[in-house]
């Protein structure tokens, strides 16, 4: 800290002189109530530390088992805290064990769930293939059999154009020339027709296979939808729990923050008790020796505390008072003048 100067405790008579005594001392004060701040902060640093040693003598005590009449119904209380955490831990190890049991539950359905499914994707991924290449192949088969149909129908008008034709002529030569035209075109007509044939019950063939590998196609997306709906029903199944035993683990968390506060002040209160009713055991002598030590800085402070502030009073009020007051005259008169001033500036500039 440092130095400071004394107080003016003796104020001057002359009535002028008290306005420079009012300064020194407002100056005084300040700097004293600046100093005692900055103590009063201090104490309340070594207050904490005085407070943690003590609630460290708690712990102590209670590690030795201590027996000592003025603590005993603290240890009580204390013990009673203990029993109450041991058992929010096991309910809190419970409830991490179910979540656990849960995603382990969760993991083997989702690895069941999605082998089926990729199972069923991969096979309805070769239907479809398949499928697709069947159904092209019915196609190509159609698009010839219509194009026979358009030949045949063409070829039918024309052997009933020739067969009208010979009827009617008279002409044998042209009539034996439409006969034979005939007979080649009901050639072409029967050959036609055999292929015809042939292609219809090849597409005939094609669509057993391709009514089997839609059914697959239709089974294997059924399994693929249902491995879905079972991992999706397993997943909100297992956030349903999880957010449950998660608002369950939050309650016991704030009751476990609530007993560590209630145990932290037993040990305190403990410490204490044990400072004003001290009992001699070697575990505890060298926790005695820092809260002396700790007390002692905090009663240093104090008294210098009790003999700033004993300062900060010591001066000739009747002085600072007459100072103060003749410091507000000549302030007052100064802002009058001003106000003056600024008023006649006004009228000789309008």
């Amino acid at each position: 800290m440092a130095r400071l100067e004394p107080m003016p405790v003796e104020g001057p008579v002359a009535l002028f002189s008290c306005l420079p005594y009012w300064f020194k001392v407002v100056t005084a004060r300040l700097k004293r109530g600046g100093v005692i701040r900055s103590f009063r902060r201090e104490m309340l640093v070594e207050q904490r530390k005085l407070d943690e040693i003590l609630r460290d003598l708690g712990k102590r005590a209670r590690e030795v088992e201590l027996q000592h009449p003025p603590v005993d119904a603290a240890m009580r209380g204390l013990h009673e805290l203990e029993a109450q955490r041991a058992q929010l831990e096991t309910d809190s190890s419970g409830i991490n064990a179910q979540v656990e049991q849960q995603e382990a539950t969760f993991q083997a359905v989702s690895d069941d769930a999605g082998q089926r499914a990729q199972v069923a994707q991969e096979q309805a991924a070769a239907a479809q293939a398949t499928l697709n290449e069947r159904n092209a192949e019915l196609r190509g088969l159609k698009g010839q059999l219509a194009q026979l149909d358009k030949e045949l129908t063409k070829l039918a008008a024309t052997l009933r154009t020739k067969t009208a034709q010979g009827a009617k002529t008279q002409d044998a030569t042209q009539q034996q020339t439409l006969e034979q035209e005939c007979v080649g075109i009901t050639g072409q007509i029967e050959e036609m027709e055999q292929q015809r044939g042939s292609l219809d019950a090849q597409s005939r063939q094609l669509e057993e296979p391709i009514a089997e590998l839609t059914g697959q196609l239709a089974d294997a997306r059924t399994r693929n939808q249902e491995a879905q709906q079972e991992l999706n029903a397993a997943r909100q199944e297992l956030a349903t729990v999880k957010r449950n035993l998660g608002v369950e683990s939050q309650k016991k968390g704030q009751e476990m923050t609530r007993i560590d506060r209630e145990m932290a002040q037993k040990f305190l209160e403990i410490g204490r008790l044990l400072d004003t009713d001290r009992v001699q055991l070697p575990e505890l002598e060298e926790l005695f020796g820092r809260i002396d030590e700790a007390r002692m800085g905090l009663q240093v402070r104090e008294e210098s505390v009790a003999a700033l502030e004993s300062e900060r009073e010591a001066y000739d009020r009747a002085a600072a008072k007459k100072g103060m007051i003749l410091a507000i005259s000549i302030a007052g008169t100064a802002l009058l003048v001003i106000i003056g001033l600024i008023i006649l500036f006004t009228v000789v500039l309008n």
